[in-house]
């Protein structure tokens, strides 16, 4: 009896095995042009928590594929917070906004930088310490700092930080998967509102119920339902 129950969880546990997606089977079903099929094996696996550059990259292209525009700007946004230098991605990415159209493009708050939010750190942490080895030397040598690299290396980190905080999107952005939402004045579907067309790039405020309110690059605020959008994650990105 006891080798029996063993037997049956054996199997059990290896069927398991088998019906779960891989990322392999995506590539797979995509290098044989079943994009239903990568695509549905990507949701599977996201489901089930994986989160990797490769997985969001090739639901992009899946996506694209199917001819869901939005859809595929939402999963390579979220791969560009994975991987932000790849340009293979970028480069897909441009080919979506360029189908999307110029009225998308207009309303999208800021996209992801080509920095990642620890790169961004070590790059301002280097004026700081090159400014700590000058004082450090100058001291040992009883000196006075050197003025030209002094204010060099002041000016160079007060730039840095400049740039980082003029190319950093929002924290919480999400893409608009529906072919036209209403931005409703409310969170309530009783008043009617301006519609926005999928795959715009918009910036979540807050949460009430089943909706988000958003903000779009001209300034306009409004309520989404939660359905007509996909958040992306928290960047890990300035």
């Amino acid at each position: 009896m006891r080798l029996l129950f063993v037997v049956i969880t054996f199997l059990l546990l290896t069927v398991s095995g088998w019906a779960k997606p891989s990322f392999e089977q995506i590539v797979e079903a995509l290098k044989l042009g079943n994009d239903r099929k990568a695509l549905e094996s990507s949701q599977a696996l996201e489901k089930a928590g994986e989160s990797s550059f490769g997985l969001f990259y090739n639901q992009g292209l899946a996506w694209r594929n199917l001819g869901d525009l939005p859809q595929a700007r939402a999963s390579f946004e979220q791969a560009l917070l994975l991987r932000p230098h790849d340009l293979s991605t970028r480069r897909r990415l441009r080919e979506v906004e360029t189908k999307l159209g110029p009225k998308v493009l207009a309303l999208d708050v800021r996209g992801t930088p080509w920095w990642s939010q620890s790169q961004a750190e070590v790059l301002l942490l280097l004026p700081g310490v090159a400014l700590l080895g000058l004082g450090l030397r100058s001291r040992w040598k009883k000196r006075a700092l050197p003025p030209l690299p002094t204010a060099l290396l002041w000016i160079g980190g007060l730039g840095l930080v400049a740039l980082f905080a003029a190319t950093a999107p929002p924290v919480q952005r999400a893409v608009v998967i529906d072919k036209s939402a209403p931005l409703l004045p409310a969170a309530s579907p009783e008043k009617p509102g301006e519609a926005i067309p999928g795959g715009v790039l918009v910036e979540v405020l807050e949460q009430r119920d089943h909706y988000l309110k958003v903000s779009l690059a001209d300034g306009k605020t409004g309520w989404l339902r939660l359905a007509q959008l996909r958040r992306l994650a928290v960047a890990s990105s300035l």
